[in-house]
């Protein structure tokens, strides 16, 4: 069976409410295109973390940051790319962060990266040299 394909693009100002606009977005996009419901479930969790983080620590929770995201599905991929022009990030080891949160356990926060490498197949930080925006690239194999 062939899957149905497609690529969209939408931006959003970095306001919490979007967030939630961001994973109807989603949803109804990568539903049409038979995206299965386990597989658009870490999806939406893992690009809730991020766009979470670019609000809070990009944009330090100034509502008037552009974000920027492109989801495209080929046929067994799910491949997003989410551009900001927030603060620099610069990605930690995972391993070394995945430690620190075992002996601080009890820590309100700093799961985002830790949920998004596990619930995405590719995650991978980048600067754009030509406009310098953040690029977060995420794939999702289904």
């Amino acid at each position: 069976m062939k899957r149905c394909t497609g690529t969209t693009e939408f931006c959003v100002l970095s306001k919490t409410e979007n967030v939630r606009v961001i994973g109807s977005w989603l949803k109804n996009f990568c539903e049409k295109r038979d995206v299965g419901a386990d597989e658009l479930e870490d999806i939406i969790i893992a690009t809730d973390e991020a766009v979470t983080n670019i609000m809070m620590h990009g944009y330090k929770g100034q509502p008037d940051g552009l974000i920027e995201i492109r989801c495209q599905v080929r046929e067994r991929t799910v491949e997003l790319r989410i551009r900001d022009s927030g603060t620099t990030f610069v990605m930690p080891c995972i391993d070394s962060l995945v430690s620190k949160k075992r002996e601080e356990y009890l820590v309100k926060g700093g799961y985002g990266l830790i949920l998004m490498h596990r619930f995405m197949d590719g995650v991978e930080f980048r600067q754009d040299g030509r406009s310098g925006k953040n690029v977060l690239l995420m794939q999702k194999n289904f």
